[in-house]
């Protein structure tokens, strides 16, 4: 693949180039050639262009409108946030998946041109609309794969992103550094880069993936010199082993902790065959899983990959007004009366409960859970013969077994497939607050799981837990998203 690497290295140069040293004059002309292969009469001076889409823009003036979105020369955040809307707006809401989808993904395309040029304040929600929607192939019928065009673009735009941000500049204060969001992306370009690297290998394609792991360890390398993170205590040794939870406590278990060590786990076994009873008892009423996933979705975007293929009926978000689903709870009875009285889901504010299905061909894409958590898989109905396999950042090809419990850290990158032809995986799936979070429960985890060396990593997990606590305050008035009954299935 000749042009993907040569892609990879053009695009570093203008992050280089264009990012760092703002020449517009040649972002323009760059920009105007892409635009003319793509069918658009891209002028290379300030000018309005507008595209099927509905992208009006005029360029280099430093106006640009998307629809009845105006973005945001600057402020790259309000412009990920208005993007991310008009994109779920689109797919959940508008009908237009089928009829306006492709020309919504040449939109996001060529806005590309910007967000590595001349407007990097775009490229964060470029980057993350081309991450959620356009991940896949989206061959009908055909196998789950990704799409390398469009995450390598992606891959570009992150990594805009943390030049935008100021995020290599070793004198950007620690607060600016995570108020720019930096290491999220740091951890969406190792994500997309070792994804790709992986790819092109497995297509013998070995001079792309060997120059984007390269450059992957480049910025990993350059990372880790950064005053936030030669603060030491977070021990990573790759790009896999980064975890958003290391920043919060030490990396003491890695990607997948003991089962020994959290209660939990052997509570699941325990009851294992309640729980089994209780899917059973869903699964006797054909289309009843189904319908009662319908009552609770939750807007994610495309990921998963054949559509329909992953589905989970929710019984507990303790994030919500209604924590525990009282309608949904009905039909898992004893599941729902057992977990209200572990106080790791109890008395959990981000605690969340779901019974969740998995079918053949399915793959999960790449993503990451949000941190202050621990998830654990209960087994309830496993085809154990069939390739059925999770990765957490270095731990690969984990497998489930039934009526047995895994305690994972899910604030690695991690992903799920199904790669067989029949059978379908069901697991309860709980999110239950991290230890340290409930250290009292957890009387024989050890000191040192908890409590860093380093004194200023101590005051900066602190911190950050603190303005955590803050914005799940805030997040908690902001009215969710209901997704529409007749709303796309591939969710």
């Amino acid at each position: 693949l000749p042009p993907i690497a040569t892609m990879i290295r053009q695009g570093w140069r203008w992050i280089g180039g264009c990012v760092a040293g703002g020449r517009r004059r040649q972002a323009a002309l760059a920009a105007s050639t892409v635009a003319a292969a793509a069918g658009v009469a891209f002028p290379a001076d300030a000018g309005a262009v507008s595209l099927d889409g509905g992208l009006a823009a005029a360029a280099w003036a430093g106006a640009l409108r998307w629809g009845d979105v105006e973005l945001s020369p600057t402020d790259e955040f309000k412009n990920q946030e208005q993007i991310q809307q008009m994109l779920f707006h689109r797919f959940y809401f508008s009908g237009e998946v089928d009829t306006q989808w492709d020309r919504i993904e040449q939109d996001l395309r060529t806005l590309k041109w910007l967000g590595i040029g001349d407007m990097p304040a775009l490229a964060i929600g470029i980057a993350n609309g081309l991450y959620h929607f356009f991940f896949f192939t989206q061959d009908p019928g055909g196998a789950a794969e990704m799409r390398t065009d469009t995450m390598l673009e992606a891959l570009q735009l992150f990594n805009s992103s943390l030049w935008y941000a100021q995020c290599f500049n070793p004198a950007t204060e620690i607060r600016e550094f995570l108020i720019g969001l930096c290491t999220t992306k740091f951890a969406f370009v190792h994500l997309l880069a070792g994804e790709l690297g992986a790819v092109y290998a497995a297509s013998h394609a070995t001079a792309a993936a060997g120059e984007v792991l390269a450059i992957s360890n480049s910025i990993f390398q350059a990372m880790q010199r950064l005053p936030y993170y030669a603060l030491g205590g977070l021990g990573w040794t790759t790009p896999q082993h980064m975890a958003f939870n290391h920043e919060l406590y030490p990396n003491f278990y890695g990607p997948v902790w003991p089962n020994e060590q959290v209660p939990l786990a052997a509570f699941l076994e325990a009851h294992f065959a309640t729980f089994r009873a209780d899917l059973d008892s869903i699964l006797a009423h054909e289309g009843l899983f189904d319908h009662l996933r319908e009552l609770e979705r939750n807007a994610e975007g495309l990921s998963v990959w054949p559509p329909g293929t992953r589905k989970h009926i929710e019984l507990a978000d303790l994030r919500e007004d209604e924590p525990w689903k009282e309608q949904l709870c009905h039909f898992a009875a004893s599941t729902c009366a057992l977990l209200r009285g572990r106080p790791e889901v109890a008395e959990c504010p981000r605690a969340a409960v779901m019974v969740a299905r998995l079918g053949p061909g399915a793959w999960l894409k790449p993503h990451f859970g949000n941190s202050r958590r621990l998830v654990a898989h209960l087994g309830l109905s496993v085809p154990e013969e069939q390739p059925i396999t999770m990765n957490v950042g270095p731990a690969r090809g984990i497998r489930w077994k039934q009526g047995k419990a895994l305690i994972f850290d899910d604030t690695h990158a991690h992903d799920a497939r199904h790669a067989g032809q029949e059978g379908e995986r069901y697991i309860l799936h709980m999110m239950f607050c991290h230890p340290c979070e409930q250290r009292h429960l957890y009387p024989h985890l050890p000191a040192e799981a908890c409590d860093f060396k380093q004194e200023i990593r101590v005051e900066v997990s602190r911190a950050l837990r603190s303005e955590m606590d803050a914005r799940e305050a805030e997040a908690r008035k902001v009215v969710r998203m209901t997704i529409p009954r007749n709303a796309p299935q591939d969710v």
